[in-house]
């Protein structure tokens, strides 16, 4: 979750004080009317914060294979009625 956050973050951080980025890229095609680019950057964005957290589950699964989150309960048996 943090992670992802961390995205915004930096985007954030783009738009206070930055001359390059993905922040900075929205703001100035904001001023310039420029839709499809702001939303493209946005989609990027979009797309950047699901790989970072498909990427940490991966880590997560392999470094704490125990865990709750991880853990895959087995299927449990149907019990029989005795005829």
């Amino acid at each position: 979750m943090a992670a992802t956050l961390s995205i915004i973050g930096a985007v954030i951080g783009e738009f206070v004080g930055s001359s390059a980025g993905l922040g900075h890229l929205i703001l100035v095609a904001n001023a310039q009317f420029n839709v499809a680019l702001v939303f493209a950057a946005i989609a990027m964005l979009s797309i950047y914060g699901a790989l970072l957290d498909q990427v940490i589950r991966l880590i997560e699964r392999a470094s704490v294979p125990w865990h709750e989150s991880v853990v895959v309960d087995e299927p449990r048996p149907v019990p029989r009625r005795s005829t």
